[in-house]
């Protein structure tokens, strides 16, 4: 009896025991690999975050490239002469650009029929000049019939590809992405296009170098769901190659949400697929804004998320056996195991939260109503605010007040309509001053579906705006003098004959062609001559009024805007101010150099009302001027007699 009494009171004890040690373990187990999951998720973020930025990085490194050899004299002087001298100066001038970046399969110049008129190959280190009788004609292919439409300033860039020549491709294989832009000359009439080939292979291994912290392999697709790069090399370039293996076919219900999607997660059974989207001809200004893009996929397998959780759950049968047999011995070992198992923890916990505080890129967590939870290092070093100062504050503690309600209205209409948002705003620092900022806010929902979380990250853009406008500078100045170039004055002549039509008065286009200019470049060379052109310049800028303005207009030539004019006497007195300063010698090394200049006058309205046209018979009437014994300055026929200089 009292032994029968003795085991059921063993089993009144025991039973309870053995089913909390299981629920505690169970429990543990379970909420581990949560934190693990959250972990992995936070992470392919951060990664897939920082690949984007890489290959944007490289494409916005070519940019100048083209800005240069589009406003290079060399293209500029065989687009006025068309001769075989001018040609092999262009031609020497992609040479020397494809041998200095070594990043350019090829760098060509076809003229306006699509027929390439100068090419420059990079092969081995060397460049090589296709002779005539290798250049090809590209007007059938889809890259020149894109970039020819396009208008002055801009820049196509071509799907990536594998290079193909004489209807082949080429082996081994030279993943590439051409980038092309319209060449105008000076009467803005398009002559052309110039075509960059980017070897796209160095972008693709920084693409790979970008990987190493993702816990699941990261694939770059084209919009059809092909496989540019994946960690199989037999699944790449299936548009190309015929196989028929891609994405869009192996993950049929993922890449549809993919696709309708810019940036997100996903989680199936086949495990999480994070992933954000590239539109390469959307970088900086110049890009051809078309909707062609590429969708960089990480993809995290299942084992990966649930080894943690097998390796403890396989241990639950032995743990508990232990503890009811060893009762002793198993809390000691349950004790070290914790805490090796807590210090595994914290170890992975340390790796992802150095990820969180290595990035550059700012990151705001909130709540559902928009209480910062939690920010890291980045977002102070952008804002100034510290974690204490602001978490439980909202983030419009950073606004400027640049944007205006119906911002924010619409701002706030997409985040809960499409759980993700993007776009540039300024905001405030602490100390007050105003940042540009391109912020990426996206929901964190449960599993019903519920907005429980924010989660913003900040990219300071100022230093990259700032750059676009010094890009811009450069391509509406001449990099020589200063002054405004042949895009520029475009756009300057359009705004004085709008004051002119407004005012009531004329405008006087004085077209300034340097006389003994040549002879002087000639003997002494370039560094000489743009002394020369640099002295020019300055002094045609001294002579003429505040309203005035003078623009380089390619060579030795430049164009004088005069506004506002009344009476024929104030055209009169700035030509001859301006012949006073240029006869005066010019010093260069210790020897004097004695030039003047060849002035056609062409007069708004009186003469036409067409810009063009002012601009031509402006230059007709240097050209009379030129070849007068006489008079250095000549007004356009049609208006009124020669004057005298």
């Amino acid at each position: 009896m009292v032994e029968h009494k003795t085991k059921r009171q063993f089993l009144k004890i025991f039973i309870p025991f053995l089913l909390a040690v299981l629920v505690v373990l169970i429990v543990y187990v379970l909420l581990y690999n949560q934190h693990n999951r959250t972990l992995i998720q936070t992470n392919e973020f951060t990664q897939i975050d920082l690949v984007r930025k890489s290959i944007y990085r490289d494409f916005e490194s070519i940019l100048p490239d083209i800005n240069v050899l589009l406003t290079s004299s060399e293209l500029q002087n065989y687009l006025d002469k068309q001769d075989r001298s001018t040609l092999n100066e262009l031609t020497e001038s992609f040479a020397s650009l494809a041998v200095h970046q070594q990043i350019y399969d090829s760098i060509r110049y076809l003229d306006e029929s699509g027929m390439e008129k100068s090419r420059v190959n990079y092969i081995h280190g060397q460049a090589r000049i296709t002779p005539d009788s290798e250049l090809q004609d590209k007007s059938n292919r889809y890259y020149f019939k894109e970039s020819i439409l396009l208008s002055p300033g801009k820049i196509y860039i071509s799907p990536i590809d594998l290079n193909v020549e004489h209807g082949e491709i080429e082996i081994p294989y030279k993943p590439t992405i051409r980038f092309a832009a319209p060449v105008f000359d000076r009467q803005g009439h398009c002559r052309g296009v110039l075509l960059l080939n980017y070897l796209a292979e160095k972008m693709l291994t920084h693409f790979d170098q970008m990987l190493a912290g993702s816990a699941g392999h990261v694939a770059l697709l084209n919009p059809q769901g092909y496989w540019i790069r994946s960690h199989k090399k037999e699944r790449e370039w299936g548009f190309m190659l015929g196989h028929g293996l891609s994405f869009q076919t192996s993950h049929p219900e993922v890449w549809a949400i993919i696709k309708a999607s810019d940036d997100g997660q996903v989680i199936t059974r086949e495990g999480i697929f994070t992933f954000s989207t590239i539109y390469p001809d959307r970088i900086g200004t110049q890009g051809a804004n078309t909707d062609y893009y590429w969708k960089i996929v990480s993809d995290v397998h299942p084992e990966v998320i649930y080894q943690d959780f097998l390796d403890h759950f396989t241990g639950v049968v032995g743990l508990s056996l232990l503890v009811v047999l060893f009762f002793g011995t198993i809390t000691s070992w349950e004790v070290a195991k914790h805490r090796a198992e807590r210090l595994q923890l914290r170890e992975q916990a340390d790796l992802h939260a150095q990820v969180y505080k290595a990035t550059t890129d700012g990151i705001i967590i909130t709540d559902a109503h928009g209480r910062i939870l939690d920010v890291n290092d980045s977002f102070t070093d952008i804002t100034g605010y510290t974690r204490d100062e602001a978490v439980g504050r909202n983030p419009s503690m950073l606004s400027s007040g640049e944007q205006d309600r119906a911002f924010y209205k619409n701002m706030w209409s997409e985040l809960l309509r499409k759980g993700q948002w993007q776009g540039e705003i300024l905001n405030r620092n602490k100390e007050g001053g105003i940042f540009v900022e391109w912020l990426r806010i996206s929901a964190v929902r449960d599993s019903e579906g519920k907005t429980i979380q924010y989660v913003g990250v900040i990219s300071d853009i100022t230093a990259k705006k700032q750059n676009e406008q010094e890009l811009h500078k450069n391509a509406h100045h001449d990099a020589l003098t200063g002054l405004p170039n042949r895009l520029s004055l475009e756009q300057l002549l359009q705004q004085e004959i709008n004051h002119s039509d407004r005012d009531g008065t004329e405008l006087a286009l004085l077209y300034i062609d340097l006389d003994r200019f040549k002879p002087i470049n000639d003997s002494y060379g370039h560094l000489t001559g743009d002394v020369v052109l640099k002295t020019v310049a300055q002094r045609l800028g001294s002579v003429i009024r505040k309203a005035d303005s003078i623009s380089r207009y390619g060579g030795d030539e430049f164009i004088a805007l005069l506004s506002g004019i009344t009476n024929w006497q104030t055209i009169e007195e700035i030509i001859a101010r301006m012949q006073a300063e240029l006869r005066k010698p010019i010093e260069v090394d210790g020897r004097q150099h004695v030039i003047g200049a060849s002035i056609g006058i062409a007069i708004y309205p009186s003469d036409t009302e067409d810009a063009t046209q002012l601009i031509i018979k402006a230059d007709e009437a240097m050209y009379q001027a030129k070849h007068s014994e006489e008079r250095h300055h000549v007004y356009f026929e049609s208006l009124r007699p020669h004057a005298q200089a």
